[in-house]
């Protein structure tokens, strides 16, 4: 009922679901479609720089992101 009222309601609902989740569950959500309803690309990479470390697995993540957003 709440995102009748409140346009953005789902998309804090995931961005919760971001901020408690590890990086692979994050790009399966991508990978998925969920997110991608109310994330842009950039919005999920950004979060994901901020939330882990640089690694290899973040970077192929980002790729992976932006490998599946083009197409």
């Amino acid at each position: 009922m709440t995102a009748v009222y409140v346009r953005n309601w789902l998309k804090f609902q995931y961005l919760v679901n971001i901020l408690e989740s590890s990086l692979a569950d994050i790009k399966f959500l991508w990978q998925e479609g969920e997110l991608r309803l109310e994330f842009s690309p950039e919005e999920v990479i950004d979060l994901i720089e901020a939330l882990f470390a640089e690694s290899d697995y973040r970077r192929k993540a980002i790729a992976e992101i932006r490998r599946v957003s083009r197409g």
